[in-house]
Formats: C-alpha cells, structure tokens, sequence
C-alpha cells in the first residue's frame, strides 16, 4: 500500500469512516461528477481556458484522490501496481501503434465538427 493509500486509511480508521466498496464506488463517481462540474464552471462550459489554480478545483481533486484511495483499500488494490499495469500497458499500444489509447481511432469533438 502506498503513502496516500496508507494515509486514506488511517483516517478512515480514525474518524470511522470506513464503508462498503459499493458505497465508495457510488462516492468516487459522486466526486468525479463534482470535479467536472467545477471544471465547467471554471471554463464557462469549455468556451474559455482555465486561469491557474482554484482551491474549489483543488478541494474537488482532493475528494477524487480521497475517494479513488477509499476504494482501492476497500479492495485491497494496491495503486503503485495498478499504474505500473497501465503505464505497461500504454507503453505496449505506443509501441505496436503510436497511440495509447485502446481506440485510436476517436476523434476530438472538435474533429468531428
């Protein structure tokens, strides 16, 4: 387990804060969709570029982090692995097609017109 994990984990121990992985999954989207809809304000829906750092987006990251770290110590997924898999991963796709993605094949919305 690493650092933040082990850092999620004593807190959720110390203010009992433990649950379910259901319910942190449900909390991890709950956060991401809190996240975006900051980012959408900040950018006015994307029409204008972000202007440094808010602490709003920042408090927002710091729930996601919080969140996806709750999730993995209810799982016992440990995240220094799961990023070497998918650092691994991404280096084989660049390898074999230039792209890391598992879709090379999307298309910005701009693109698409």
């Amino acid at each position: 387990m690493n650092s933040l994990q082990q850092r999620v984990k004593q807190f959720t121990t110390a203010h009992a804060l433990q649950a379910s992985a259901a319910v942190s999954l449900l909390d991890l989207v709950s956060e991401v969709g809190e996240l975006c809809k900051e980012y959408l304000n900040e950018t006015n829906y994307g029409r204008k570029e972000r202007l440094g750092q808010s602490v709003q987006f920042e408090n927002e990251m710091g729930d996601v982090i919080y969140s996806l770290a709750a999730v993995g110590n209810c799982l016992g997924v440990d995240f220094d692995h799961c990023l070497s898999l998918a650092l691994d991963k991404y280096e084989l796709r660049l390898s074999a097609s230039g792209h890391p993605g598992s879709n090379q094949g999307d298309q910005s919305c701009q693109e698409r017109g």
